[in-house]
């Protein structure tokens, strides 16, 4: 990871920030692969006093962990920053989030299969996964529709770097960007 850029940009960051990481694991190399995707993984950011957090889902369910701690376990990342929304606005849609904590929501397993085949084939078989369960690109289309983002509202099975593909940047800015320029 590069944590230097991290700690560089880290102050400033706010709450509903975006980070887009890339992992080098096996799921991370399978998603790269089906989705032709350099980056892997999405969460939220929400701040607490000068502590920065995540609200994100994966394997292990839906989680609020400190970025950094995040930050750490991946190779390169993005921010990506939603426009022209109060801070009222991003607590209520981080609230929303915080309910599926509180609810204990699982990761959607299930749904990954339908995700992959849907990305190299597009072929989509419905019916798989499941709407108690979510991935993190469902978890942070969450959040952007909640805001009332149209660039990703109608976006079939997004994945993390869908978060990048289909950005309108009325919308939505790229702080920052590690990725290659693919």
């Amino acid at each position: 990871m590069k944590c230097s850029e991290y700690y560089n940009i880290r102050k400033e960051l706010k709450d509903g920030d975006m980070p887009i990481y890339r992992g080098g694991g096996f799921m991370s190399k399978a998603i790269h692969y089906f989705d032709s995707a350099y980056y892997n993984h999405i969460g939220i950011v929400k701040k607490i006093g000068d502590r920065l957090f995540t609200v994100e889902m994966w394997n292990k369910g839906i989680h609020f962990i400190p970025l950094s701690r995040r930050m750490a376990s991946y190779n390169d990342f993005c921010i990506a920053r939603i426009k022209d929304k109060t801070q009222e606005e991003f607590s209520e849609a981080i609230d929303l989030l915080i309910e599926k904590i509180e609810r204990d929501v699982k990761y959607d397993y299930f749904l990954l299969p339908r995700v992959a085949l849907y990305k190299k084939t597009g072929i989509d078989l419905v019916g798989m996964g499941s709407r108690d369960r979510n991935i993190c690109s469902e978890l942070a289309q969450t959040f952007t529709n909640s805001l009332k983002v149209r660039c990703y509202e109608d976006v079939n099975l997004i994945t993390p770097q869908d978060f990048l593909r289909k950005k309108d940047d009325n919308e939505i800015e790229i702080l920052f960007d590690l990725s290659p320029k693919i």
